[in-house]
């Protein structure tokens, strides 16, 4: 008789708050290089990329991940690494989840360093902001009416020129005052609801726990 499906997730500051069958999970922190190819998964299980080391090391590399695959591995991503991944294997069997993978696809996001932060080795919690969930925050701002299409392009190009290492929440809330934006505005960006990255990790272990990753 073949074991239960087993659900292996690669995750570090995208992740999500709260988690539907979380017990059943197999948590591993940001993936490297190699960390795929030493799984000892079957057909049919799930593994879901969703943080992994990029800027400041080794991620799995595209063929890596499509080695995995090729073992009948349910690949899925979002948020990180993961949605770039996506992207990049859309066509050879990874699916991909949420707003950014959307952002890639469309390159919206063309840098990797809009999905990185300076991050606590121990804990890996984000020390700064993620650009992408600033990007996220404009968007519902603009919605609401609160700034112009000129002003949010003007502040993107603004945290575009720091360093993701600079982008600390002070440092962030300063560009977006110089674009023109009020602190009414600011405020309202830098909030924890535009977490993106949490909200797309939420999308996809939602998808998992109701078995509807395709």
């Amino acid at each position: 008789m073949r074991r239960s499906m087993r659900v292996i997730a690669f995750i570090g500051p995208s992740r999500p708050r709260l988690l539907s069958d979380s017990a059943r999970i197999e948590w591993h922190g940001p993936a490297v290089r190699g960390d795929f190819d030493a799984l000892d998964v079957s057909e049919g299980d799930v593994v879901a990329l969703v943080d992994g080391v990029m800027i400041t090391g080794h991620s799995p590399s595209p063929t890596e991940c499509f080695r995995l695959i090729s073992r009948g591995v349910r690949l899925v991503g979002s948020s990180s690494l993961g949605a770039l991944r996506a992207v990049e294997l859309r066509d050879l069997g990874m699916t991909g989840y949420g707003w950014v993978y959307d952002k890639v696809l469309d390159r919206t996001v063309t840098c990797d360093d809009e999905l990185v932060s300076d991050l606590d080795p121990r804990t890996y919690e984000a020390r700064t902001v993620f650009l992408v969930n600033v990007r996220f925050g404009l968007e519902a701002a603009l919605a609401e009416g609160m700034l112009s299409p000129a002003v949010a392009r003007l502040a993107v190009s603004g945290l575009r020129e720091l360093h993701f290492t600079e982008r600390s929440r002070a440092a962030v809330a300063a560009v977006m005052r110089t674009a023109g934006m009020t602190s009414r505005a600011v405020e309202y960006v830098l909030d924890d609801r535009h977490d993106i990255k949490k909200r797309d990790a939420e999308l996809l272990f939602d998808a998992i726990a109701t078995g509807g990753v395709r």
